[in-house]
């Protein structure tokens, strides 16, 4: 799902198979939740970035550059976008 060129229903998809994923331990229990992190930051971003396109939204969007921050809290995972600091010419 978090290949080169995606678009929502295969992100989806391995979301939702990630989910169905039990874990026998805490380094695997660690990964899902990174991997799922991951994912729903790509499906949060509705624009085509980088080396990343999006086939569902081809374009690369100016106002959507932004960092992805993923942040934990009572075992939920929440998606947000902050604003880049320029960077400083020394």
């Amino acid at each position: 799902g978090l290949g080169i060129v995606r678009n929502e229903a295969t992100m989806q998809a391995a979301l939702d198979e990630l989910q169905s994923l039990d874990c026998g331990n805490e380094v695997e229990a660690a990964r899902k939740k990174l991997a799922s992190a991951m994912l729903m930051s790509a499906l949060a971003r509705q624009e085509s970035r980088g080396a990343h396109y999006r086939e569902d939204f081809p374009e690369t969007r100016e106002e959507c550059r932004k960092t992805a921050v993923a942040e934990q809290k009572n075992g939920a995972v929440r998606i947000m976008f902050e604003e880049i600091p320029e960077r400083r010419r020394k």
